[in-house]
């Protein structure tokens, strides 16, 4: 039986550590162990999946954490005997050491719309750029969209034969919604990177308007912005639930998703979520969006105005567009196939 490393920055409820997870519960035939930067709050729903994790540091507010994570790091891969490297981090740092220490069998998932890993991040560093033109001669690639394989290709280099575009998926199938809730919700970290303050602005809009929608929030929120919501969640009309792996009970509940990122985005799992149970997702027009959702799909705005915002809240309870985004979103469930991307997975895994 091989043995599969995965290497994720933290524990958390993101995108990449709840993919990571089911991943490993969708291909049971390999022995699977992670390696996390840092314990997040997921901690507890990973290792109830009876998954190997291995966290490196508690927590990443100190300062000499950087020094010591690539320490830590060297120290875990030459004890831990593993068949393949699943990189699912950020950082040509651990990348490069990855490679080195695992004699070439590495694959590098590249989960964000930003090249580095870091979503603030714009702009690659000369360092960065060198490291990775190296590096991907060595490592298999594998981009969750045609926009990430080809924003690569042009930042680093011509694409070689070991890459693969495998685009994200959830294992959920389609639902056709059938009632209204009267309520829009947010799902995933609760970050200004992820436009919580559109989120705040617009459901004090709301509220001054005196719109009977109710919201619904759902996902773990940053330290640095707690108090900034604080009152939010005291809100009659706002109904907070903790972060979870299980959303689909979330989806069942709300109409529309409200996106507000203003994060460079690869391909969103909790937008293809809302997809598969139906429901709207309102997000800015950007590459991401028009490859998953379309140049038609009608709830795409041009900004994240909070006036845009309301018009397309209002257009969809007006219902002029329920019949046809149901439509649009059964089409979209048959081009992003969970069991498709696992098997592609999986003959990656047998190759290396």
């Amino acid at each position: 039986m091989k043995t599969i490393l995965h290497i994720i920055g933290e524990s958390s409820y993101d995108g990449i550590t709840i993919y990571t997870t089911r991943l490993i519960r969708s291909l049971p035939e390999y022995n699977h162990k992670i390696i996390s930067m840092v314990e997040g709050k997921a901690i507890t729903e990973i290792q109830k999946e009876n998954i190997c994790i291995i966290n490196l540091f508690s927590s990443a507010d100190f300062k000499f954490y950087k020094i010591n994570k690539y320490i830590k790091f060297i120290r875990e891969l030459l004890k831990t005997s593993f068949d393949i490297i699943h990189y699912h981090n950020g950082g040509v740092g651990t990348l490069f050491l990855a490679t080195l220490l695992s004699k070439n069998r590495v694959i590098h998932h590249i989960h964000s719309g930003s090249i580095s890993g870091n979503n603030k991040t714009y702009d690659l560093t000369p360092f960065q750029k060198y490291g990775y033109k190296i590096l991907c001669k060595f490592n298999y690639n594998i981009f969750v969209s045609n926009h990430i394989h080809n924003l690569y290709k042009k930042t680093i280099s011509k694409i070689h034969g070991n890459s693969s575009v495998i685009l994200n998926s959830v294992p959920f199938n389609f639902k056709l919604k059938e009632k209204t809730n009267n309520v829009v919700g947010y799902l995933g970290r609760v970050t200004e990177e992820k436009g919580i303050s559109v989120l705040v602005e617009l459901i004090d809009s709301l509220d001054k308007n005196k719109s009977n929608i109710k919201f619904n929030i759902k996902g773990e929120i940053e330290k640095s912005i707690y108090n900034k919501l604080s009152f939010l969640i005291q809100n009659e009309k706002v109904i907070y639930e903790k972060p979870s792996m299980d959303v689909e009970n979330f989806l069942s509940k709300i109409d529309i998703l409200i996106f507000p990122s203003k994060a460079t985005e690869g391909l969103p799992l909790v937008v293809l979520e809302a997809v598969s149970s139906d429901v709207a997702v309102i997000a800015v027009k950007t590459d991401w969006s028009i490859e998953v959702l379309g140049h038609e799909y009608p709830f795409l705005v041009e900004n994240l105005s909070i006036s845009s915002i309301l018009f397309k809240i209002d257009e969809y309870y007006s219902g002029r567009q329920k019949s046809q985004i149901s439509q649009t979103h059964s089409k979209i469930l048959t081009k992003y196939r969970f069991d498709n991307m696992i098997n592609q997975i999986n003959d990656i895994y047998k190759k290396i």
